[in-house]
């Protein structure tokens, strides 16, 4: 992952095609196992889990792919990133010393005759993201942020499979104990009423 990293942090011709090289190298690698694959012994629903589990990481190299190259393209022909970057960041701060130099308070007393629909709508605008017109999150935040929502995904992907697997397991335990109790035929009712309950209970809190 380093010549991913070198080439979000040095924003250089040679670094980008070094990046473009190592993404696409990696891209065509990682389809390929996929498509290497024994599509015969998997079922449906194997492929779909299969597909789901990658779909984020496939999708992130896919973009690298193809925005790294743009980027090349782009200092090749001239165009100066890191002046576009700084002036997008001044835009912004002029935007965000602007605003702090309005007067707020006529917005304040009309929020207090508003309806309690507006209210909300204050309220949730108050607590959600914001975007400032001429403001760009950097390149590193993006790709820090991507990379460590891949992360959380895949946790959460393999922790819902592996619930999943026990919760079918203890389904198919409590599926076998009905069928012994139910050919044994001792303390018959009893018993399987409390299995049905163990289900139910199973159900509810998954």
């Amino acid at each position: 992952m380093y010549p991913i990293f070198i080439t979000i942090t040095k924003r250089n011709i040679l670094f980008f095609g070094m990046g473009t090289i190592y993404m696409w190298g990696l891209t065509i690698m990682s389809i390929l196992r996929l498509a290497w694959l024994d599509c015969a012994a998997l079922t449906l629903e194997s492929h779909i889990i299969i597909m789901i589990k990658f779909l984020p990481s496939i999708g992130c190299m896919l973009g690298l792919s193809a925005i790294f190259p743009y980027r090349m393209v782009q200092l090749i022909l001239g165009k100066n990133a890191s002046m576009r970057v700084t002036r997008l960041e001044y835009v912004y701060q002029v935007e965000y010393v602007r605003d702090l130099f309005i007067n707020k308070t006529d917005s304040r007393d009309s929020a207090q005759s508003n309806s309690a629909r507006e209210k909300l709508k204050q309220a949730l605008r108050a607590i959600s993201y914001q975007r400032r017109i001429g403001f760009r999150y950097s390149p590193r935040i993006i790709c820090t942020y991507t990379a460590v929502g891949i992360v959380i995904y895949m946790v959460l992907y393999g922790i819902i499979k592996e619930v999943s697997y026990w919760i079918k397991l203890l389904t198919d335990i409590l599926d076998l104990l009905e069928g012994i109790i139910r050919a044994i035929g001792i303390g018959g009712e009893s018993m399987l009423q409390d299995l049905n309950h163990a289900r139910i209970y199973i159900r509810v809190f998954t």
